[in-house]
């Protein structure tokens, strides 16, 4: 009787062991499908990233200007309508509105310009 106790207590432990090595692999199998799964997810991601610090490298943008000139030909206010993405366009395109040379219609007009801006 005692060898059987021993051969019964010796059978549980390895049933143990076998329990908690399936365990285990269950739990690193689970890890790796979690591991793939995020890469999956965040590799796209990062790849659009890329693209658009491609694009912002070299942009092309444009900035739509609503100009009022006052009748002596002279813009009196520049409103933007669709900004250009980054302030700097935004401030030169005003810029260069403000600038520009327009007729003296001997009354007030209002004119919508695109001003582009390419690289080079």
């Amino acid at each position: 009787m005692p060898t059987e106790n021993k051969r019964s207590s010796e059978n549980k432990r390895q049933q143990v062991a076998r329990k908690t090595f399936q365990t285990r692999k269950t739990i690193m199998t689970i890890r790796a499908i979690i591991l793939a799964l995020l890469l999956a997810l965040t590799l796209p991601a990062a790849a659009q990233n890329d693209n658009s610090v491609k694009q912002a490298s070299a942009p092309e943008n444009s900035v739509k200007l609503a100009v009022i000139v006052s009748p002596e030909g002279e813009a009196k206010e520049i409103n933007i309508i669709e900004s250009g993405g980054y302030s700097k366009f935004d401030k030169a395109a005003v810029a260069a509105a403000q600038k520009g040379n327009y007729n003296a219609t001997g009354r007030w007009m209002k004119y919508l310009a695109t001003v582009e801006f390419k690289p080079q």
